[in-house]
């Protein structure tokens, strides 16, 4: 995978590039950083380099060198063929958020990969939360979450919250009641997904658990952070595979909606 971590001279891009640290393997990673002054002085930039290029000297990484931490991450995705932007977000909430505008929102939207927002500072992770729409055989978060509970030894949990909209015109949910074991033992739609990814990660040695909330996608997913607490979030973001029936009236932006109303450390894929 190649990771590209914006460094902007501010605490909150050094703690960034700490928290996916644990998310990277030498060898196979490769690691690129941007370069963006935003805040403080040209030596305070270079200095926050030097220190993030010493806590990666294993992959050698290579510095690109911006002015907009927006525009220019979205750029250097593209051209270097980026898996993952690593972001050390204001979290600007809000007022704030509608006047000032939120380079996290803007690099979800415009990205053509995966963007990992970091809020504050990144201890250890130890429990993933991987928040799924069982779109039949897409397991890119499921894999995701695999890959760094392998790198962390972390506990993945993974949650289905209910839609509305059926993801076929002739599919049958299962009734409100449930949980996951029991979705799961009666062979549901939704029980064939959380399965499906439950083997997908015990076949790696990865310690998981499903769960199954009924209501709005956001609140139920904020409702899980609060009640369990979790140091990484993963989810999909707002693209919506074209093949399924009603894609359009699935596309709603959870995404941006969870990065505008919680205060997680969440990977969009």
């Amino acid at each position: 995978m190649r990771w590209l971590i914006v460094i902007d001279g501010s605490d909150r891009s050094e703690a960034a590039a700490a928290f996916a640290a644990q998310l990277v393997r030498p060898g196979e990673d490769e690691i690129l950083l941007l370069a963006v002054q935003e805040t403080g002085t040209a030596a305070e930039l270079k200095a926050e380099v030097a220190r993030v290029q010493e806590r990666f000297a294993d992959f050698a990484p290579r510095t690109l060198t911006g002015r907009d931490p927006a525009d220019d991450a979205v750029d250097a995705a593209a051209g270097e063929e980026i898996d993952v932007v690593v972001y050390g977000s204001r979290g600007r909430r809000g007022l704030s958020r509608l006047l000032l505008g939120s380079v996290a929102a803007h690099l979800e939207h415009k990205l053509p990969c995966s963007l990992l927002v970091v809020r504050g500072e990144g201890g250890p992770i130890r429990r993933i939360l991987v928040a799924t729409g069982l779109f039949p055989g897409r397991l890119e978060q499921t894999d995701l979450a695999g890959r760094f509970a392998g790198l962390t030894g972390a506990h993945v949990t993974v949650l289905h919250v209910m839609s509305q909209m059926a993801l076929s015109e002739s599919a049958e949910g299962a009734p409100l009641e449930l949980d996951a074991e029991a979705a799961i033992r009666q062979g549901t739609r939704e029980g064939l997904g959380l399965q499906e990814r439950l083997e997908y990660l015990h076949s790696r040695g990865i310690e998981a658990e499903a769960r199954l909330r009924h209501g709005l996608v956001l609140d139920e997913v904020a409702a899980e952070i609060k009640r369990e607490g979790y140091d990484l979030l993963i989810i999909g973001g707002h693209r919506v595979p074209s093949d399924l029936p009603f894609a359009w009236l699935l596309s709603e932006d959870v995404a941006d909606e969870i990065l505008m109303n919680t205060k997680s450390h969440v990977l969009i894929v």
